[in-house]
């Protein structure tokens, strides 16, 4: 059962109410805060993983304010198939997806040296191949409605140097410059792509990093602490509505990359 939020906000307040949007990764973390912020502005979700359980679960949290206008749903897929996704794949029409968010990714907290091969693939599979898959899914039909919105999410980790996070650090680079590529070419289309660089935020995939990388992190930050998740999804929503910022990297880190 969705959570029904009556009167959270009214009708008129509700500035995602009739739009779609489909969240990679969406049963937890940044993905899911994202979704729950989403919906509580109107949007239907679609939230996406690879763990139907997780999913079933994550999808109840999401709240309801029109029950005739939002309709959350979920779809299993792995974007580390490194295939795209169809209409089936995801339980409806990809032509009624208004905003995508590329949320999905997996964290690295090992030296070069020490990290197996076949995770090197799936950081690369997941992190940067799945954004650059998941996109490839929707530009058709997004190009076809003459609109869309697609936000993805990097990491300052692409733009500043960290030990133990190499690989990682080079997939969110990626994804860095594949936003800001993809922006010149689809901004004629009226298809908007940007990008929002966090630090680390405070969600279960921080909590399961190296306890070094972490005290790393908060002591070269001016907060010395972890960044709430809510300021992602917070970020994630004005790129949502704007009909103007393209091309854009917003940059959460409290002052990290300074």
């Amino acid at each position: 059962m969705h959570l029904t939020k009556s009167l959270f906000s009214s009708q008129n307040q509700l500035r995602l109410l009739g739009k779609k949007a489909l969240i990679t990764g969406g049963s937890q973390g940044i993905g899911l805060s994202i979704a729950k912020k989403f919906a509580e502005e109107g949007a239907s979700v679609i939230l996406l993983s690879r763990t139907k359980e997780k999913l079933e679960s994550a999808v109840t949290t999401l709240p309801v304010h029109n029950p005739t206008e939002q309709n959350h749903s979920i779809a299993v897929f792995d974007i580390a198939s490194k295939k795209t996704f169809n209409d089936t794949d995801i339980g409806t029409k990809l032509s009624t997806i208004d905003i995508l968010v590329n949320s999905a990714g997996i964290a690295q907290s090992s030296l070069l040296l020490t990290t197996p091969r076949d995770y090197i693939n799936d950081l690369v599979d997941t992190n940067l191949l799945g954004t650059i898959f998941s996109t490839q899914s929707m530009i058709k039909p997004m190009i076809r409605k003459k609109k869309g919105c697609i936000i993805n999410i990097s990491s300052v980790l692409g733009v500043r140097g960290v030990k133990g996070t190499s690989v990682y650090a080079a997939t969110k680079a990626g994804v860095i410059g594949f936003t800001r590529s993809l922006a010149v070419e689809l901004g004629s289309r009226n298809i908007r792509v940007n990008a929002i660089c966090p630090g680390l935020v405070d969600t279960s995939m921080t909590n399961d990093m190296d306890k070094s990388l972490i005290e790393l992190y908060t002591s070269q930050s001016p907060t010395k602490s972890l960044i709430p998740v809510e300021e992602i999804s917070n970020a994630a929503l004005t790129l949502a509505l704007s009909d103007h910022m393209n091309g854009s990297v917003l940059t959460i880190d409290d002052g990290f990359t300074a």
